[in-house]
């Protein structure tokens, strides 16, 4: 199994290893022609998606951090813990808040 394994590997090789390996005339310094332009553009084009997923990733992160600070504020404003460590709503008929002051 080694050994055919091995033949195929070197006859693949050999057929495409035997053709020659141009360049594109951008490798070369040729300014004049427009593949180097429209590489430039893929590039920015590129750079531009990756900079908006990561600005989404972000600001997706700030409205949870945001959301979650708001609700934990609406939840102690309107909840109190009594001596036996149960949370109770404020608003529950029956129950009195007693402030010191």
């Amino acid at each position: 199994m080694k050994n055919s394994t091995r033949i195929i590997f070197v006859a693949m090789l050999l057929v495409t290893g035997t053709f020659i390996a141009y360049a594109c005339p951008g490798c070369y310094g040729a300014t004049e022609n427009n593949t180097i332009e429209a590489t430039n553009n893929a590039v920015v084009v590129m750079l531009g998606i990756t900079g908006f997923v990561l600005v989404t990733f972000g600001a997706f992160f700030i409205y949870v951090w945001k959301r979650t600070r708001r609700i934990r504020e609406k939840i102690s404003h309107d909840s109190f813990i009594d001596q036996n460590g149960a949370v109770h709503l404020i608003q529950n008929k029956g129950m009195v808040e007693w402030k010191n002051s």
